[in-house]
C-alpha cells in the first residue's frame, strides 16, 4: 500500500519540471507523493500572485487524499510579498487542507537557520525584480545577502530545462569566500547533479561524501521528528504534566523526545541503506575516493571480466543488496513497532 507511513501533498507550478521527480527521489520507504498542479507559465510577479490564489483550491483537492501534511512548492511564490505574505498564505492553505503546512519559503528559512548560516549567496533564474523581493525576504529574516543574482529567465519551462552544468558555472561565478553558504534558488532547477558538483570541486574524498550524502537525506527525518513532536505534545499525559506545573524543558526532554523520538530512529536507520547505495553508485561512476574500498567500485572493476571472472561483480553486487536489504527489514521492523497505527 502506497503511503503506509505517511502522505504527502504536494503544490506544484503546472510548468514545473523538476519537482515531484526529486521528491520520490528522496522520500523515504512508505512516503507517497500526490501532487496537484496550479496554473503557472512565466515567472513574473503577476503570474506568482494568481498561482499563490489557485493554490488554497489544489490544497482543498488535495484534503481528500487524506495528506498528513502540505507542501508548496514554489520558492518566490511564497515569499512574493514578504514575511507575513508567506504566514498568511501557510494559514490559507493549511485551513483548506486541514494539515499542516511548509512552503519553500520557510523550509529555507528553516534549513539556512539550522546549518547556522548568517551570510549567503544567492543564485537564480529569475528577473531582477524577483531577485530584490527574495533578498528583501531573506534580510527579513535576519540573513545578510552579500550577493544575489539572477539568470533572468521568464519562461517556467526553459528554467527546467538548464544543464546542471549551466547552474554549476553560474554559481561557482557568484560564489564568495566570506560568504557561509551559496542558496540555488528555484524548485524546478534540478538539484540531483549537486552532490556530483561538490565532489567534482572538492575531490573524491569520503568524508566529503559522508558530509554531502547527510546533507541531502536529513530533512526526511526532520519532517518525521517535527511531526511527532506536534503530535505528542498535544497528548493527556502532556497536558497533565503542565497542569501540574511541569517547566517546558522537563517536558520536552521528559515527555515529548522520548515518545517522539523512535520513529526518528527507524527512518534514519533506513536512510542508512539509500546512504550505501548512493556511495556505491558514487564509486561505480569513478567519483568515489579511490583510497577507500567500495563495492560499487569493485563492481565497475570487474565488469569487463563479467564473462570469464563473473564472480568479481556478482559477489560484491549480491553483499550490497543483502546488506542494504537487511537494513531496511530493520528499519521496517522498527517503524511497525514503534508507530502504533501501523500495527492495526
Amino acid at each position: 500500500m502506497f503511503g503506509w507511513r505517511g502522505r504527502i501533498g504536494l503544490v506544484v507550478p503546472s510548468s514545473n519540471t523538476t519537482m515531484e521527480s526529486e521528491f520520490w527521489s528522496y522520500v523515504p520507504r512508505g512516503v507517497s507523493i500526490h501532487s496537484a498542479r496550479v496554473p503557472l507559465r512565466e515567472v513574473t510577479p503577476e503570474a506568482l500572485r494568481a498561482m499563490a490564489r489557485s493554490a488554497v483550491e489544489a490544497a482543498r483537492l488535495l484534503a481528500t487524499a487524506d495528506i498528513d501534511i502540505l507542501v508548496f512548492g514554489c520558492t518566490t511564490g511564497s515569499l512574493l510579498e514578504g514575511v507575513e505574505w508567506e504566514k498568511r498564505l501557510s494559514r490559507e492553505l493549511e485551513a483548506a487542507s486541514g494539515a499542516p503546512v511548509i512552503t519553500t519559503a520557510r523550509a529555507v528559512v528553516e534549513a539556512l537557520r539550522t546549518l547556522d548560516v548568517r551570510k549567503l549567496v544567492v543564485a537564480t533564474p529569475y528577473i531582477d525584480e524577483l531577485n530584490e523581493r527574495e533578498k528583501r525576504f531573506l534580510e527579513d529574516n535576519g540573513f545578510e545577502v552579500l550577493r544575489i543574482e539572477g539568470m533572468g529567465i521568464v519562461d517556467n519551462l526553459e528554467i527546467g530545462r538548464l544543464s546542471p552544468g549551466k547552474v554549476y558555472r553560474f554559481a561557482k561565478k557568484l560564489f564568495a569566500p566570506e560568504a557561509d553558504a551559496l542558496f540555488l534558488s528555484c524548485t524546478n532547477m534540478p538539484t540531483f547533479f549537486l552532490v556530483l558538483f561538490i565532489i567534482a570541486v572538492f575531490g573524491s574524498n569520503i568524508l566529503y561524501e559522508m558530509i554531502v550524502i547527510g546533507l541531502t537525506t536529513w530533512p526526511a527525518t526532520a519532517r518525521i521528528m517535527r511531526a511527532q513532536v506536534l503530535s505528542v505534545k498535544e497528548a493527556p499525559f502532556v497536558e497533565a504534566s503542565r497542569a501540574a506545573g511541569a517547566g517546558s524543558w522537563r517536558i520536552l526532554f521528559r515527555h515529548v523526545v522520548p515518545n517522539a523520538i523512535y520513529p526518528a530512529i527507524a527512518n534514519t536507520i533506513l536512510l542508512i541503506g539509500n546512504a550505501i547505495m548512493i556511495e556505491a553508485a558514487l564509486s561505480y561512476l569513478g567519483l568515489g575516493d579511490p583510497n577507500m574500498p567500495s563495492w560499487g567500485r569493485i563492481i565497475y572493476e570487474g565488469q569487463p571480466y563479467v564473462v570469464s571472472a563473473w564472480w568479481i561483480s556478482f559477489f560484491p553486487g549480491l553483499f550490497l543488496v543483502i546488506t542494504v536489504l537487511s537494513i531496511n527489514f530493520i528499519g521496517d521492523a522498527l517503524m511497525r513497532i514503534y508507530t502504533p497505527r501501523l500495527r492495526t
